[in-house]
């Protein structure tokens, strides 16, 4: 009995207690096992879908930081790394997130803001424009992607209200700050640090 799950060891237990209230206690003892194993499923799901909100606040995190650098410095849209914005967890949990996520419009938002990250990404790899055109391109999109991230933080922290800024950025600290020459360094994948706060409200 010690093998079994915990839900099951104490529908066992309190079975055998009913064992004298005959055909009551049989439907009693069902009626409860099938209860706590439905709650156990729930309790699993739940755990897997905030395990992966998780994954994808990181993410988001990283890019929300790609993203502000650009804003600020064009030059960046152009100059940053191949794989600098990143849609890796999405792409491998899309599938899964949307049977544990309930809420259909919040799944729609994380789909939106990732379909728009991709597609910024292949207009400023785009060799058939000019760095310029590129730049002017993604540009005009970037304040909306931000605003974008600040709704889904707000989707991930109605099921995990712990969730901060990123618990990667946290551990790198100080190994993110990055000159404003745009000069590369060992960690090339890193935005340039901005030159002074951003306020989105402020933006042209």
């Amino acid at each position: 009995m010690a093998d079994l799950p915990e839900w099951l060891q104490v529908a066992v237990a309190i079975g055998q207690g009913l064992g004298g209230l005959g055909i009551f206690g049989a439907v009693f003892g069902a009626s409860l096992a099938y209860w706590l194993q439905s709650r156990s499923a729930r309790l699993q799901r739940k755990r897997e879908r905030d395990g992966l909100l998780i994954l994808l606040e990181d993410e988001i995190a990283r890019n929300r930081q790609q993203l502000k650098a650009m804003r600020e410095q064009r030059y960046w849209i152009t100059a940053a790394p191949r794989s600098n914005l990143r849609y890796k967890a999405w792409l491998d949990m899309r599938v899964r997130l949307s049977d544990l996520l309930e809420n259909e419009e919040q799944f729609n938002d994380f789909a939106t803001y990732y379909g728009n990250l991709l597609v910024i990404d292949e207009a400023r790899l785009d060799d058939q424009r000019s760095e310029s055109e590129s730049q002017e391109m993604v540009w005009k999109w970037l304040s909306q992607l931000l605003t974008m991230t600040e709704i889904l933080d707000g989707h991930i922290r109605r099921y995990v209200p712990d969730a901060g800024e990123g618990t990667a950025l946290k551990a790198l600290g100080p190994a993110l700050n990055r000159p404003e020459n745009g000069e590369q360094q060992e960690l090339g994948s890193q935005a340039p640090s901005p030159r002074r706060p951003i306020n989105p409200e402020h933006q042209g």
